[in-house]
């Protein structure tokens, strides 16, 4: 993610796959999310953010919430919004 963000020079979409928290009963890296999601949002330019398969943001096994996501980009982030429509989280 640090060098695709050097290589920016305006706002970009980002589609960020959730299925890394393991849909097939594997434990993927818990930290992927919150490591990316910081990277983007902490750069520069006012990326747009969107993750696939919302509803396997469940809230169990160490999975974050759809609502612990939400609470987490709009509290660090003022300005910036969580939606979610069609399995779709959209960081805007």
């Amino acid at each position: 993610m640090p060098q695709v963000l050097a290589l920016l020079t305006g706002p970009a979409l980002f589609w960020l796959d959730a299925g890394y928290y393991g849909w097939i009963g594997k434990i993927g890296d818990q930290q992927r999310l919150s490591a990316e999601l910081e990277m983007i949002l902490s750069h520069p330019y006012p990326h747009i953010i969107l993750l696939d398969d919302a509803r396997g943001l469940t809230g169990r096994d160490g999975v974050p919430s759809v609502a612990d996501v939400k609470s987490y980009v709009e509290g660090k982030f003022p300005g910036r919004q969580v939606r979610v429509e069609y399995d779709i989280m959209r960081v805007t």
